[in-house]
């Protein structure tokens, strides 16, 4: 028989012991309240990190959204952790200069404006206001 260092067999503390039911201790959420806590936890680490809600997605996916892992992650290697996550580390590649006065072919209706009318995705594609 197994005993432990005290010489007790584990069946004596069996009586002793209280079951736990395992559905006392899980919360059960519908897909709307998965996604708000997900938009919650995205904004929350965009605010903290000063990036995009969009990188800050890319940022919890990579850590499986264990906030906590990637403050600590973050905190001490910032590109790295980006770069692993697939975050951008500068301004997307073809991101107009909104303060120039040059004009920028929007990608959705191919009306050039003011680069200060135009706006662009994480990705670099360019779009004017009303589009």
């Amino acid at each position: 028989p197994l005993y432990d260092e005290d010489g007790a067999h584990p069946s004596d503390f069996a009586s002793s012991m209280t079951p736990v039911s395992p559905a006392a201790s899980v919360l059960v959420l519908s897909q709307d309240q998965i996604a708000a806590h997900m938009l919650n936890e995205m904004a929350r680490v965009a605010a903290t990190l000063s990036v995009t809600p969009g990188h800050a997605a890319l940022l919890l996916r990579s850590v499986q959204w264990r906030e906590e892992l990637l403050m600590d992650r973050f905190l001490r290697d910032p590109v790295k952790t980006k770069t692993a996550a697939g975050v951008p580390l500068g301004p997307a590649p073809g991101t107009p200069d909104r303060s120039g006065p040059d004009e920028i072919l929007c990608g959705v209706c191919y009306v050039s404006y003011p680069g200060a009318e135009m706006f662009a995705l994480d990705c670099g594609h360019a779009f004017c206001g009303p589009c």
